[in-house]
């Protein structure tokens, strides 16, 4: 009865609508599904960290030799050192005996399980790792540590600067409309809507999007101060009910002030676009990003994870010999073109070291660097277009950062990133495409705007063509756009037309095949690996003992024939690697060891941020519960149970929230059902949308509490101060940072390693 007195009290004072807190046990459905997907994790997370495997049934001879083991070796050599000892030469037969399967470049063998009595207290082990961590932080780690620090308080200062920018050139504008109305008329503000989806001048009050209503005397009269910048400048707009009559009791001072007011706002509308908001923090995430991309970029000095594939790949290139790949040609394409205008240079034979295994030395500087730098430099743009991203969703340019920062902060693409791999060129393509398929799908269609909303759609059907170029992985990006265009299930208010769904797949396609003869037309010289294809197919390569004696096939029938090959091959590897994890992993950020160097101390590892994984984690839950119940309780006129005002921006942002979550699944279920050898790498298209949608849902609490902008920054700032912590204390896994071995094994801990 007291909140619901204080209610009617506040809503006495113009206050429209309670916080979730107000609300009582209306609200407690978020509480628990917090608690419900933290509760989810940690089990998971706990049943993934067991690293004690029970002995099964062993023949008489194995069980002997592995209870005289238990005699003569100590739980720490156990720990530090298992034996491998149990003589099982296949993965079934050394998993039936209850030993550990161990696949690789150096093995496989087959381990002895550590027994149960020699793995101590969770609490032990973490107080032990605290302590070796303290107390040997080198000088290497102390620089990683100043430059998080100094890219969370740039980060910092670029949320405010950004906010009070925005907030001014929202009011500028909001000027130059008024200016350009004889009478006055509704406004919509940045924040009252998730997608500009449009509506008529005088459409009712119920209409698609809710209005603000904006008083040109209001604007004339009032001051400017940073308190305008708490909504965005919304604080400029006058209380509901309170337009008529405003502009006529003032007559003529109103045109008299507005000369002056009209003018400074032209200077701020007239300044070039590279001088906006949206610019300049866009140029700096990429400043950021590229900083942490490039120190200690040479470090290691030998072949890293797949370089020794993609290296190889790419030195085809040089020497125009055919090869053979399960993956598309665009990044290796890229690799080419780009590292031949960096001075790459790939060897004597145009091959070495690129031929040789993991922790091969390289020669020279100029053999890896280049093509690290290239795939650090297409790593280092996905940070500024998850910005955009979220702006062209109007979110606030302070949440957009920090949207940006899941990005600038995750250590498995930053990993990816700074080797001779295609993840980074993988990322950038989806990323792009779903920044293209953002602005297409909140474009108006109307006559004014008609002709942007076409460039919108050349540019998505293009990035299509070079994302699905780069790996067939991207094929669910791909579906979400022709999903979305043809039957407008999620933000479009109608699906776009035939005509238009089957211009931007030829044109999409078109692309697709250019990468092929490119890839062609470089690629003329025979090689061992053809083969894998026809002899109508090797007919086509100089030097092949087909070569002259058959007529070669169409290129589009190449094309054909070399992806179905490309198809089976990719099919059919599943063989157990002792990097490979399943999907169900991933989303609660289990890493893979790569690399290590027993002398030099330092290892390189794929591992997501533990940070970034659990707010993710933690959005997909809401996120899933936000569609749920907008779905269970669509048809009420006031949402759920009051909670949620303005039915209609609640279904579009809702659609929204579904629409990020399809995208996660849609990259997640191919790997669920599909018979295949999966990485950890393997997520990072899918992980974008769920990076997107914490953005979204961020922005939509700060629009329910109408909190200050002071609180939404210093929040937005402590997210990002804790995706920086997860950062920095892998930070020695992705930059070769020398650790001690209690220091690694603090690390495996964490991981469930």
């Amino acid at each position: 009865k007291c909140q619901q007195g204080r209610w009617s009290e506040m809503r006495g004072q113009n206050y429209e609508r309670p916080t979730l807190l107000m609300m009582g046990w209306r609200g407690a459905w978020v509480g628990f599904a917090t608690v419900l997907i933290l509760g989810m994790v940690a089990l998971l997370w706990s049943v993934e960290g067991a690293s004690a495997v029970g002995v099964g049934e062993m023949d008489p001879e194995t069980l002997q030799r592995y209870e005289q083991l238990l005699k003569t070796k100590s739980c720490k050599s156990w720990v530090n050192d298992p034996p491998v000892d149990c003589f099982k030469s296949t993965s079934g037969t050394c998993k039936a005996a209850g030993c550990n399967w161990i696949a690789g470049y150096a093995g496989p063998w087959c381990q002895f399980p550590v027994p149960k009595e020699c793995i101590p207290s969770t609490l032990g082990v973490l107080w032990g790792h605290v302590e070796d961590e303290l107390g040997n932080i080198s000088s290497l780690h102390a620089t990683a540590a100043f430059i998080g620090f100094a890219s969370v308080l740039v980060s910092l200062g670029l949320m405010v600067w950004a906010d009070m920018r925005h907030s001014q050139e929202l009011r500028t504008q909001t000027r130059l409309e008024v200016e350009h109305s004889k009478d006055d008329h509704d406004i919509d503000s940045d924040r009252d809507h998730v997608l500009p989806i449009g509506r008529p001048k005088n459409a009712p009050k119920n209409s698609a999007v809710p209005a603000s209503t904006i008083s040109l005397n209001t604007i004339r009269r009032r001051k400017v101060t940073t308190e305008d910048v708490e909504d965005g400048g919304d604080t400029l707009a006058s209380p509901r009910g309170h337009l008529s009559g405003s502009g006529s009791k003032q007559g003529g001072s109103v045109s008299t002030a507005r000369t002056g007011t009209v003018a400074d706002a032209r200077k701020v509308s007239t300044q070039p676009w590279y001088l906006s908001s949206d610019a300049v923090c866009s140029v700096a995430l990429f400043a950021m990003s590229m900083v942490l991309h490039l120190w200690r970029l040479d470090e290691p000095r030998s072949l890293t994870y797949d370089e020794c594939h993609f290296g190889y790949f790419t030195s085809k290139y040089f020497k125009r010999e055919y090869t053979f790949d399960i993956h598309p040609p665009l990044a290796k394409i890229t690799f080419w073109l780009l590292g031949a205008l960096l001075g790459h240079d790939p060897g004597p034979d145009a091959v070495y070291p690129f031929k040789g295994q993991m922790g091969t030395p390289y020669q020279n500087w100029y053999q890896y660097y280049p093509l690290r730098f290239i795939a650090s430099f297409f790593g280092s743009l996905v940070v500024p277009l998850m910005y955009l991203c979220c702006r062209a969703l109007k979110i606030m340019p302070s949440t957009s950062i920090m949207g940006a920062s899941l990005v600038l902060w995750e250590t498995c693409l930053l990993g990816e990133s700074r080797t001779i791999l295609t993840d980074s060129q993988l990322v950038f393509w989806n990323v792009l495409t779903i920044f293209f398929m953002i602005k297409l799908f909140t474009s108006s269609d109307t006559t004014v705007r008609g002709s942007r909303r076409y460039l919108w759609m050349v540019l998505t059907a293009i990035g299509c063509g070079c994302a699905f170029g780069v790996k067939f992985t991207s094929l669910a990006t791909l579906g979400v756009v022709m999903v979305e265009a043809f039957w407008a299930l999620f933000v479009l208010p109608r699906p776009l037309t035939l005509v238009q769904c089957v211009g931007a797949g030829v044109l999409g396609f078109t692309v697709w095949m250019g990468i092929w003869w490119a890839h062609f037309a470089r690629l003329i010289y025979d090689h061992s690996e053809v083969g894998w294809q026809d002899p109508e197919f090797q007919s086509s390569l100089i030097g092949n003992e087909y070569y002259g004696r058959l007529t070669p096939p169409w290129w589009p029938t190449r094309v054909y024939q070399l992806v179905t090959t490309m198809i089976r091959v990719n099919s059919e590897t599943l063989e157990p690697h002792n990097w490979s994890s399943p999907w169900y992993r991933w989303i609660i950020g289990r890493g893979t060891r790569v690399l290590s160097a027993g002398e030099a101390q330092w290892e390189i590892s794929i591992v997501t941020n533990p940070s970034i994984i659990l707010i993710t984690v933690l959005s997909l839950g809401i996120g899933g519960a936000i569609v749920v119940l907008f779905w269970r309780y669509r048809g009420e006129t006031t949402g759920v149970q009051g909670a949620l005002v303005k039915v209609q921006r609640n279904r579009v942002f809702s659609k929204l929230v579904a629409l990020c979550i399809f995208g996660w699944l849609v990259n997640l279920l191919p790997y669920i059902f599909v018979a295949r050898t999966t990485f950890v790498y393997h997520y990072l298209p899918g992980l974008l949308y769920a990076q997107l949608l914490v953005a979204i849902l961020c922005d939509r609490v700060w629009q329910h509490f109408h909190s200050f902008w002071r609180s939404r920054i210093l929040v937005n700032f402590v997210l990002c101060a804790f995706m920086m912590a997860g950062w920095w204390y892998f930070s020695p896994w992705i930059y070769a940072l020398p650790l001690t071995e209690g220091q690694h094994q603090g690390r495996r801990f964490v991981l469930g390693k």
